[in-house]
């Protein structure tokens, strides 16, 4: 078949470039946000209108040399379905041929060639559907790349840390919106901080062409930037530079170092980059600017009092300036945290979303407010609205992992899409190999799974990269592997330090001693359910600890009590609803074969309509290996 050079589709008000991997609104010229696989599922469409494409052809052809599940395709069908506007009682783009496959029926254009809906090719130059799948892959591999590099705090002040954090943040953000370049996000280069690592090696894990580094020095009113840019392959400076500013003009100063960076980029890397990046200048007020790089400094070590005072600096960020999208998002951010550690902040859940809302109205493309919004919608159990969102953020930012770490375990994990689950969160780890939580998110949904051999690789590897042993939930992760085994003592030894020292007051270590006996036949399953009994009634009403609430539900199903799970369970979402108007978050352990029995008594229906995950189930596919009959969900 012959084969068109542009690659360029029209069809009901859309364009579509095969080359530039973009789809457009012809009316407002906006870019409608696909992730890649929906691309690719699209372009697949366009390239063949009219015919029937059964599942088999369509997923070998998206993920072509990868296996995936049905769902991954259905998933992927009906996110394009939402793309093009498509509502579920409209069939104006694709129509589902019930047992077979899909049908694209809207009139293609290619060129100034037509394609009817009825699949009769009006051209010989139609172009081949594979070679267009290929073009966007190789179209990527040939884009320029560069990773930033934390800047060095050399100014004395460990206090100042920030402004090379923020200055590397900075140049990060302004990179990225250029056509043409990809950079790896905040969460993949700021792995390295702290750590001796060769440029080399950041450029073959991060697969870069350059990497930039470089250092802070401030006295009085200047500030001194130093900067190297190096190739990645052979470690080689292709460029170096100080820049010495007062500090009111940092903004000039990074679109500064952001351009010469371009432009060096241009002639060693890729010669059809632009000369100059795009000056996108935050906020007009750079004392509300220096608060909000202060405030997300702190994010990166979660605790209460961090929290407490980065949602404080934020809050004067945007009372200085009330149009600083940035911080609005920020701020949005700082309650989702109280919200996934539980931290007592009042309406944490309607301020994340007023706050991410207010950051949208100014930045309609705040991939952190999107991906704030997609989990306010996620922990209310909002979930096609959640899906919605979190995929947006996925196309505004596609090389950040951070957006696919809340897609995993805000959506795939709790609603039982596993092997989803761990692709997302292969490709997370492919875009931050040195970043430990993405590991052990990994290892999690393979302990889900039973893939305990692969599991325990992948906690090693968290744990070699920092993620500390002690930290909820790794403790639980180990006690189960160690459940699995017989080695009843040991899950003991695992757990009890975990416990904090207001549930080791109320008898915890006691409870968990006489679950791991009676798990081990060395005591009555009973006295161990009355234990825990003693210990869930006793904990204050207004008690934290979603992990603690998570273990009752497990111990209880592994003790074979299922109306104690069932009671637990129900508990804790009421403890959540009157704290918070959520169902909680992470629910992935309502999946774990130690709950197979829980899930086949006829009260999961029930437990499944309270946390609207049907919902979620009949738009996307049923959890791995269940089918949805009749609207109940029928487990294996």
């Amino acid at each position: 078949m012959a084969e068109h050079a542009d690659g360029i589709f029209e069809f009901a008000g859309f364009r579509l470039d095969a080359r530039q991997h973009r789809l457009q609104a012809l009316s407002d010229g906006r870019t409608v946000p696909l992730t890649p696989r929906v691309f690719d599922t699209l372009l697949l469409f366009v390239t063949r209108p009219g015919e029937l494409l059964d599942k088999a052809t369509l997923m070998s052809a998206i993920w072509p040399n990868v296996v995936v599940e049905e769902n991954s395709l259905n998933q992927n069908i009906s996110a394009l379905r939402r793309a093009l506007g498509e509502k579920p009682d409209e069939h104006r783009f694709i129509v589902t041929v019930p047992g077979r496959g899909y049908r694209f029926v809207a009139d293609v254009k290619h060129g100034a060639r037509e394609q009817n809906g009825g699949g009769a090719e009006s051209s010989p130059e139609r172009p081949s559907p594979e070679r267009l799948l290929r073009e966007p892959a190789r179209a990527r591999e040939t884009l320029a790349s560069i990773a930033v590099l934390p800047f060095a705090n050399l100014t004395g002040d460990p206090a100042k840390e920030y402004i090379g954090d923020g200055m590397a943040e900075e140049l990060i953000h302004s990179l990225a919106r250029v056509s043409g370049l990809k950079v790896p996000a905040r969460t993949s280069s700021f792995a390295y901080k702290g750590r001796n690592t060769d440029i080399r090696d950041v450029g073959r894990e991060l697969a870069v062409d350059a990497v930039l580094e470089g250092s802070v020095r401030a006295a009085g009113e200047r500030i001194r930037i130093t900067a190297q840019l190096i190739d990645a392959t052979s470690g080689y400076h292709l460029w170096s530079h100080s820049f010495d500013r007062h500090a009111g003009d940092l903004f000039e100063l990074q679109d500064e170092l952001a351009s010469t960076v371009l432009r060096t980029l241009k002639l060693s890397v890729n010669s059809l980059l632009p000369d100059r990046v795009a000056p996108d200048q935050p906020t007009a007020d750079l004392e509300a600017y220096q608060l909000c790089l202060q405030a997300v400094s702190l994010f990166w070590v979660p605790t209460e009092s961090h929290i407490s005072q980065a949602m404080e600096l934020l809050r004067q960020a945007t009372s200085r300036d009330p149009k600083f999208a940035r911080a609005w998002a920020s701020l949005g951010m700082g309650y989702i945290h109280a919200v996934q550690f539980d931290f007592p902040i009042a309406d944490a859940i309607s301020q994340a979303q007023s706050n991410a809302q207010r950051a949208l109205s100014l930045d309609p493309d705040s991939g952190v407010a999107l991906g704030v919004l997609g989990t306010v919608h996620a922990v209310r159990g909002e979930w096609i609205a959640a899906a919605q969102r979190l995929s947006a953020a996925r196309a505004v930012e596609p090389y950040n992992p951070g957006t696919l770490f809340n897609e995993c375990i805000h959506i795939a994990q709790t609603t039982g899409h596993l092997s989803s689950c761990l692709q997302l969160m292969s490709q997370a780890c492919a875009l931050a190999p040195r970043e430990g939580s993405y590991s052990f998110l990994v290892a999690i949904t393979q302990v889900i799974m039973d893939r305990d051999a692969e599991a325990v690789k992948n906690l090693r590897l968290a744990e070699s990269l920092g993620f500390p042993r002690t930290t909820p939930p790794m403790p639980d992760t180990l006690a189960q592997l160690a459940f699995r085994e017989g080695r009843f003592d040991e899950a003991a030894g695992i757990l009890i330090p975990s416990l904090s020292p207001q549930i080791l007051s109320l008898g915890g270590a006691e409870a968990v001693q006489r679950v791991c006996k009676a798990l081990s036949g060395r005591a009555a399953r009973q006295e161990a359910v009355a234990s825990l009994d003693q210990l869930e009634r006793a904990l204050p009403a207004d008690a934290s600890g979603g992990i603690l609430r998570k273990r009752f539900l497990v111990w209880y199903a592994m003790l074979g009590d299922l109306d104690a799970a069932y009671a637990s369970m129900h508990g804790t979402l009421d403890h959540y609803n009157a704290r918070r108007g959520s169902f909680g978050a992470a629910w992935g352990c309502l999946w774990l074969h130690e709950l197979r029995e829980f899930r086949r008594d006829p009260r999961f229906q029930e437990l499944a309509t309270r946390m609207k995950l049907f919902d979620y189930w009949n738009e996307y596919g049923p959890p791995d290996g269940c089918e949805i009959r009749q609207g109940k969900l029928i487990v294996p």
